[in-house]
């Protein structure tokens, strides 16, 4: 993919551009996996011992069931429309996509945040991604995408924005701190404490093997500024959301942990509290009453366990709809209404007979 010189273009454009090829060359990272282990086989010997938050997405799982079909069938769509402007075609890429980790130690927003994604991937796709990654240093006139290091891996500088490290093990460690690269792949080399060893994100039930998306985090309270409808999060020291499809539902489990027993009946209470408020405010919205009449909220020891099954095909409707909407031409009337102003025009307005 050719790269112009920056040097004619005015300062804006030049920013907009390289901000557009550094999430191209992201995008490329994230897409070019191929690996056959599965999600529910987390290798937590690669997470450290201190993070804080982890987010797990098994897209091998997703394509299998009948929203990531929907999913992915919209993606692909939108990647056939990419290919022009991006001069590839990504979607036979996609298909090889199986699953995507991310992690960090802290809450940090913008400039500061420093989290990390790992990508797994075989031989042959690794050698993909490198091709890529040497085809566009090639076209790239001012050093904006450089080999910072190279020994027993690979670690490559985008604008020196984000940072990206190839693996001896076929892992990819992508982050905007290169300190985090490193304490990654001192984890990964089983020279730092992992979660495999450590306390944290322990304590929860076993997960589904049907679910394709995991969140965990642990002291998102800590240091930070919660508004009055997130005092709940208070009272606990730790969270966890798994989403999932079986059978014709949709599934949403998320789990409260709380800080003492003797806090779990509170916690209990506050959202059967609210689940009931948004039950008596919107009587005229059968299918939000619907959803809320799915809610399922149980104490388990030091955890409050909130379940929500829900019907797949309304789900699949609704989305469907929304995707017509958004995809619908401006400007143009309705058939059925143009009909209808033909049945309801005046008679004065018809021909006369000769």
């Amino acid at each position: 993919m050719a790269v112009r010189n920056p040097i004619n273009e005015s300062e804006p454009q030049n920013k907009l551009r390289m901000k557009s090829q550094f999430r191209l060359l992201l995008l490329l990272g994230l897409l070019t996996v191929s690996t056959a282990v599965r999600a529910d086989a987390l290798e937590n010997n690669q997470i450290p011992a201190d993070a804080k938050w982890l987010l797990h997405l098994d897209l091998e799982n997703l394509r299998k069931t009948q929203l990531g079909k929907f999913a992915m069938a919209h993606l692909d769509k939108a990647l056939e429309e990419a290919k022009a402007a991006i001069k590839m075609d990504l979607r036979p890429v996609l298909q090889k996509v199986s699953y995507l980790t991310a992690y960090g130690d802290d809450y940090a927003k913008g400039p500061q945040a420093s989290g990390v994604l790992l990508v797994k991937m075989d031989a042959e796709t690794q050698k993909i991604l490198e091709g890529l990654i040497a085809s566009q240093m090639l076209a790239a006139k001012d050093d904006s995408i450089k080999k910072v290091q190279q020994d027993a891996s690979v670690l490559y500088s985008l604008k020196d924005e984000l940072h990206l490290a190839i693996e001896p093990n076929h892992v990819v460690v992508v982050s905007k701190s290169q300190n985090q690269i490193e304490k990654a792949r001192q984890v990964l080399a089983g020279k730092s404490p992992n979660q495999g060893k450590a306390r944290a994100f322990s304590g929860f039930p076993a997960t589904p093997n049907t679910f394709f998306m995991l969140a965990v985090a642990e002291a998102f309270n800590e240091n930070s500024d919660l508004p009055p409808q997130a005092k709940i999060l208070q009272m606990t020291d730790a969270g966890r959301i798994v989403l999932g499809e079986k059978t014709d539902k949709v599934f949403l489990e998320l789990i409260l942990r709380a800080k003492t027993k003797e806090l779990v009946q509170q916690i209990q209470q506050v959202v059967q509290g609210m689940v009931a408020l948004v039950s008596l405010s919107q009587v005229e919205n059968p299918e939000l009453i619907e959803l809320t009449n799915a809610i399922n909220v149980t104490p388990q020891e030091k955890m409050v366990v909130i379940n929500v099954e829900y019907s797949l095909a309304k789900i699949m409707n609704k989305l469907s709809e929304e995707m017509e909407k958004h995809h619908k031409p401006q400007g143009r009337k309705p058939k059925a209404n143009l009909e209808k102003d033909s049945e309801d025009k005046p008679a004065s307005d018809a021909p006369k007979k000769p």
